[in-house]
């Protein structure tokens, strides 16, 4: 390394909890990813949808709040159906391809 480097880092949750470490591989990050897209669908289709379906049938609710992380997964994610959204994992793929 480089005198007076010092590595970036970006920060993201597991949200099932189960691993702690001090430093993260890339492949962490990528089971990290995979389980936050996958609270995203739990989250979506459990609350969004049907906050939605009591709406559209008059039933009195309170709405749940949660944190979207939906901003993060579009930074690191796969393009967005849609739209020519490139994600750091696209970007990584075509900087490593020979």
């Amino acid at each position: 390394k480089a005198e007076g480097y010092t590595p970036k880092q970006i920060g993201m949750v597991d949200i099932f909890g189960f691993e702690i470490f001090k430093h993260n591989s890339f492949e962490q990050l990528c089971i990290n990813f995979a389980n936050e897209k996958l609270q995203q669908m739990f989250n979506k289709h459990t609350f969004l949808l049907e906050e939605k379906t009591y709406r559209e049938e008059g039933i009195t609710f309170d709405p749940v709040t949660f944190y979207d992380s939906q901003p993060l997964l579009d930074l690191l994610g796969l393009t967005v159906k849609g739209f020519a959204k490139v994600g750091l994992f696209q970007q990584l793929d075509v900087q490593t391809q020979m």
